[in-house]
Protein backbone atom coordinates (compact mmCIF):
# COMPACT_ATOMS: atom_id res chain seq x y z
CA UNK A 1 0.00 0.00 0.00
CA UNK A 2 2.86 2.05 0.98
CA UNK A 3 4.67 1.89 -2.53
CA UNK A 4 1.39 2.52 -4.98
CA UNK A 5 1.24 6.55 -4.53
CA UNK A 6 4.69 6.48 -5.89
CA UNK A 7 4.36 3.28 -8.39
CA UNK A 8 1.25 5.31 -9.79
CA UNK A 9 2.93 8.87 -10.25
CA UNK A 10 5.65 7.31 -12.23
CA UNK A 11 4.03 5.17 -14.23
CA UNK A 12 6.10 1.72 -12.58
CA UNK A 13 6.39 -1.34 -13.29
CA UNK A 14 5.13 -4.06 -10.87
CA UNK A 15 7.28 -8.24 -11.71
CA UNK A 16 6.29 -10.93 -9.52
CA UNK A 17 7.78 -14.29 -10.12
CA UNK A 18 5.51 -16.29 -8.88
CA UNK A 19 5.32 -20.08 -10.12
CA UNK A 20 3.68 -22.87 -12.36
CA UNK A 21 1.69 -23.74 -9.37
CA UNK A 22 0.17 -20.26 -9.67
CA UNK A 23 -1.94 -22.03 -12.79
CA UNK A 24 -2.16 -25.59 -12.11
CA UNK A 25 -2.43 -27.19 -8.77
CA UNK A 26 -0.02 -30.24 -8.15
CA UNK A 27 -0.57 -33.20 -5.60
CA UNK A 28 1.21 -33.10 -2.18
CA UNK A 29 1.64 -29.38 -2.43
CA UNK A 30 -2.06 -27.64 -1.86
CA UNK A 31 -0.35 -24.95 1.03
CA UNK A 32 2.65 -23.90 -2.03
CA UNK A 33 -0.09 -24.04 -4.86
CA UNK A 34 -2.50 -21.78 -2.82
CA UNK A 35 0.11 -19.29 -1.73
CA UNK A 36 0.64 -19.17 -5.38
CA UNK A 37 -2.85 -18.85 -6.79
CA UNK A 38 -3.40 -15.81 -4.06
CA UNK A 39 0.00 -14.33 -6.17
CA UNK A 40 -1.49 -14.19 -8.82
CA UNK A 41 -4.84 -12.92 -8.12
CA UNK A 42 -2.64 -10.39 -6.62
CA UNK A 43 -1.02 -9.75 -9.68
CA UNK A 44 -4.46 -10.07 -11.70
CA UNK A 45 -6.34 -7.27 -9.27
CA UNK A 46 -3.18 -4.87 -9.38
CA UNK A 47 -3.24 -5.01 -12.82
CA UNK A 48 -6.71 -4.01 -13.78
CA UNK A 49 -6.63 -1.25 -10.89
CA UNK A 50 -3.35 0.17 -12.27
CA UNK A 51 -3.44 0.25 -15.75
CA UNK A 52 -5.11 3.12 -16.20
CA UNK A 53 -2.67 4.76 -14.31
CA UNK A 54 -0.18 3.32 -17.13
CA UNK A 55 1.07 0.81 -14.44
CA UNK A 56 2.03 -2.33 -16.13
CA UNK A 57 1.83 -5.42 -14.26
CA UNK A 58 3.76 -8.96 -15.16
CA UNK A 59 3.39 -12.25 -13.24
CA UNK A 60 6.14 -14.63 -13.97
CA UNK A 61 5.22 -18.08 -13.93
CA UNK A 62 8.75 -20.08 -14.07
CA UNK A 63 8.25 -23.97 -14.40
CA UNK A 64 11.11 -25.99 -12.42
CA UNK A 65 14.23 -24.15 -12.40
CA UNK A 66 17.46 -24.86 -11.94
CA UNK A 67 18.07 -23.92 -7.71
CA UNK A 68 18.86 -25.44 -4.91
CA UNK A 69 15.17 -25.99 -4.19
CA UNK A 70 14.52 -28.10 -7.16
CA UNK A 71 17.44 -29.99 -6.08
CA UNK A 72 15.70 -30.80 -3.00
CA UNK A 73 12.36 -31.32 -4.05
CA UNK A 74 13.84 -34.03 -7.02
CA UNK A 75 15.83 -35.56 -3.73
CA UNK A 76 12.67 -36.10 -1.83
CA UNK A 77 11.18 -37.47 -4.79
CA UNK A 78 14.23 -39.93 -5.04
CA UNK A 79 14.98 -38.97 -8.45
CA UNK A 80 18.12 -37.06 -9.56
CA UNK A 81 18.53 -33.72 -10.60
CA UNK A 82 19.76 -33.02 -13.95
CA UNK A 83 19.90 -29.08 -13.99
CA UNK A 84 20.38 -28.73 -17.94
CA UNK A 85 16.65 -29.96 -17.53
CA UNK A 86 15.52 -26.84 -15.80
CA UNK A 87 15.14 -23.64 -16.88
CA UNK A 88 18.08 -21.68 -16.29
CA UNK A 89 17.32 -18.43 -13.72
CA UNK A 90 19.35 -16.32 -15.98
CA UNK A 91 16.45 -17.11 -18.21
CA UNK A 92 13.92 -15.68 -16.11
CA UNK A 93 16.23 -12.62 -15.51
CA UNK A 94 16.10 -12.17 -19.60
CA UNK A 95 12.35 -12.42 -19.12
CA UNK A 96 12.22 -9.74 -16.50
CA UNK A 97 14.15 -7.36 -18.55
CA UNK A 98 12.13 -7.70 -21.59
CA UNK A 99 8.93 -6.61 -19.27
CA UNK A 100 10.70 -3.79 -18.47
CA UNK A 101 11.98 -2.84 -21.71
CA UNK A 102 8.98 -2.96 -23.73
CA UNK A 103 7.32 0.41 -25.01
CA UNK A 104 5.15 1.85 -22.85
CA UNK A 105 2.05 1.40 -24.49
CA UNK A 106 2.31 -2.34 -23.96
CA UNK A 107 2.96 -5.08 -21.07
CA UNK A 108 3.20 -8.54 -20.98
CA UNK A 109 0.33 -9.39 -18.36
CA UNK A 110 1.36 -13.38 -17.65
CA UNK A 111 4.71 -15.49 -18.97
CA UNK A 112 4.76 -18.79 -18.88
CA UNK A 113 8.45 -20.29 -19.02
CA UNK A 114 8.90 -23.99 -18.58
CA UNK A 115 11.90 -26.25 -19.76
CA UNK A 116 11.80 -27.65 -23.03
CA UNK A 117 12.12 -31.72 -21.98
CA UNK A 118 9.44 -32.75 -19.44
CA UNK A 119 11.22 -33.68 -16.33
CA UNK A 120 9.35 -36.62 -14.47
Amino acid sequence: HALLPEIRNNQGDVIFINSRAGIMAFQRNSGYCMSKYALTALADILREELREDGVRVCSIFPGKVATPMQSQLQQIDDRPYTPSGHVAPEDIARFVVQALTLPPNTMLSNVVVEPVRKIK
